[in-house]
């Protein structure tokens, strides 16, 4: 029984990691138990996955109160206020701003350092709020469109995917100090991966492409990010770390929309 006490202080510890709203007292309370670093290491995909499926069982239950349509809209409202939220904004002004700076001209080796998260900053010009209101809006039909085919389970597969990737971002050093934002030994570093495989089952059977080509480009990015940081930038900050997570939420809901919808045809 302590090890279910112990992961779920884990998942707790691992909350103002990678969301910034608090937690409702009630959920904090009770009985805690110091969870090992492999565990802790694990659960952050599975806060992903519970955020996902918690945000799903709201849309069902409004789909089930109201009507289809407009509870598949409430859904990707929902979704759309967490995914902003979660990170206060962060990851949004961290892809506009490095959005804005490829039309610029400018090489994203030379701009990933540059990039500011305050959201207010990039949006002084025309362009910048022009871009952010297609982003959203186009955010709110692909939510929207998850919901209504029956695919809003998709969600627990995106934030599952970006927060397992920003935990794994997280054992980089960190630029500057050296150490990481995780000490977690390399030996324990796998055990990640058993907080993702119980969700990454389940998509495989619902949705085998969608699945497939998620972990296809979580593998990829994930080494391509690895190797850039260390590499080129001498290690990880916040914000990179951050913006990697947004990349993936983008990457894995254009993935559901445009192969777990085929399994539905």
């Amino acid at each position: 029984m302590n090890k279910v006490f112990a992961f779920y202080t884990a998942l707790l510890n691992a909350w103002p990691m990678v969301i910034d709203f608090g937690l409702p007292q009630i959920v904090k309370s009770g009985k805690k138990v110091a969870p090992t670093r492999r565990m802790q290491l694990s659960a952050f995909p599975v806060l992903g996955a519970v955020c996902g499926l918690f945000l799903v069982l709201l849309g069902a239950f409004a789909i089930h109160v109201f009507n289809p349509v407009a509870g598949s809209l409430l859904f990707a409202v929902l979704a759309v206020l967490f995914l902003e939220f979660k990170d206060s904004g962060r990851g949004l002004g961290l892809f506009l701003s490095l959005v804005l700076a490829l039309f610029s001209g400018m090489p994203w080796r030379d701009t990933l350092p540059r990039l500011k998260s305050d959201l207010n900053r990039p949006l002084n010009t025309p362009l910048a709020v022009v871009f952010l209101s297609l982003l959203e809006i186009s955010k709110l039909l692909l939510f929207f469109t998850l919901a209504l085919y029956s695919t809003k389970y998709w969600l627990a597969v995106v934030f599952c995917g970006s927060f397992a990737l920003q935990a794994s971002l997280m054992l980089l050093p960190q630029a500057g100090t050296q150490i990481p934002f995780l000490a977690v030994s390399p030996d324990n570093r796998h055990f990640l991966w058993f907080g993702v495989a119980p969700f990454a089952l389940a998509a495989l059977f619902y949705f085998p492409f969608a699945a497939l080509a998620a972990a296809a480009f979580f593998f990829v990015f994930l080494r391509f990010a690895e190797r850039t940081l260390k590499e080129e930038f001498d290690g990880v900050t916040a914000d990179m770390i951050t913006l990697a997570g947004t990349l993936t939420e983008y990457a894995l809901l254009l993935i559901g929309i445009f192969l777990a919808l085929h399994r539905l045809g």
